[in-house]
């Protein structure tokens, strides 16, 4: 399994948007290993309009035949969205 954490250091509205759910859970979708993100232990892609602060963290689980490659990518992409 691998893990790690992005702070978020930007965000509209201080609210997980549909929009930035949507794209999160596209990137996800691109690789065969479960993706959980999740904030002080709830899984942001089930709460929708989630409360986001500049500096929350994000922790993000991957676990799967792909995890490597994954994990890569969805942390250059979620550095993207919130850093």
């Amino acid at each position: 399994m691998k893990q790690f954490s992005v702070a978020v250091n930007k965000i509209e509205d201080g609210i997980l948007h549909v929009r930035s759910a949507g794209l999160i859970m596209k990137e996800a979708s691109q690789f065969a290993s479960d993706v959980k993100v999740t904030k002080d232990g709830k899984d942001i892609l089930e709460w929708m309009g989630l409360k986001l602060a500049v500096g929350d963290v994000i922790t993000v689980n991957i676990e799967g035949p792909d995890e490597e490659a994954a994990a890569d990518s969805f942390e250059v992409f979620l550095n993207r969205q919130f850093s």
